[in-house]
């Protein structure tokens, strides 16, 4: 990518130009990740709520690796959706 000097440009030429460049680097084949859709994330007191479980034993569950937790920051969530169905291949079997 090259680099881009700017001098002497109002914002609707900074725009013109930023939406030019973005239109030839994706029709360029550029690989430009699309976001997942927004999943729910759940706390550590929700999950062991949902699961009848204390939160130690939630945290047990996370460092066995029977659990997959996600860091945000400083904050530890879970999807629910990996909770969810979690839980039905146990009461399936």
């Amino acid at each position: 990518m090259e680099a881009i000097t700017i001098q002497n440009c109002n914002l609707e030429e900074l725009m013109t130009s930023l939406r030019t460049i973005v239109k030839e680097e994706i029709s360029a084949g550029m690989n430009i990740e699309t976001l997942p859709v927004e999943e729910e994330l759940l706390t550590t007191s929700q999950v062991a709520d949902l699961l009848g479980i204390s939160r130690v034993t939630l945290h047990k569950y996370k460092t066995r690796g029977i659990v997959k937790s996600y860091r945000l920051g400083s904050r530890v969530r879970f999807k629910k959706s990996e909770i969810l169905a979690g839980m039905e291949s146990i009461f399936q079997k």
